[in-house]
């Protein structure tokens, strides 16, 4: 299992990178267009769009734009333009600034992070979109859909947040 982390000083921060996982599973996503009457609903469906609009983007350590992201700018991104909030730009601190949530209480839109196992810290994350599937960026396939349950993350697990009501 190649676990590698890839440290890199950019604008003064230590940024991390995503965990280089082959152990993926691209998974397909459900066609847009299934609108709901409610708020919690319609907030899925825009996930659901924003997702389905990046997959496949390649991953660039430090990108924030379609030519290339990482993991982290995926999901500050995803979280300001679905949900129009702010969060910090490294996956470390989004885990530190948000509010802790159980696994088994993911909500769509919640943060999953998990960790190397050489660095102990935390050093990838995705964006929990409910039956158990995470989109996230990864070095070898850029923007994917995974499952959670997959064994690979259930062992590199860390924890999850929230920055929502």
């Amino acid at each position: 299992m190649r676990s590698a982390i890839v440290l890199c000083l950019t604008g003064g921060y230590l940024l991390y990178s995503c965990l280089p996982s082959a152990r993926f599973r691209s998974e397909k996503m459900e066609p847009a267009g299934q609108e709901t009457e409610t708020k919690k609903g319609e907030a899925l469906n825009d996930l659901e769009k924003f997702v389905r609009s990046w997959l496949h983007v390649p991953y660039q350590y430090g990108g924030l734009s379609r030519s290339g992201v990482d993991c982290s700018g995926f999901s500050l991104l995803a979280m300001r333009q679905v949900y129009s909030l702010h969060i910090p730009r490294t996956a470390a601190d989004q885990y530190a600034e948000g509010i802790t949530v159980r696994q088994q209480a993911l909500l769509p839109g919640d943060l999953v992070f998990f960790r190397n196992i050489r660095s102990r810290g935390i050093d990838h994350v995705g964006i929990y979109l409910g039956d158990g599937r995470f989109a996230h960026a990864t070095e070898t396939a850029g923007v994917v859909v995974s499952h959670i349950n997959e064994a690979y993350y259930q062992e590199h697990f860390a924890g999850a947040c929230r920055y929502r009501k």
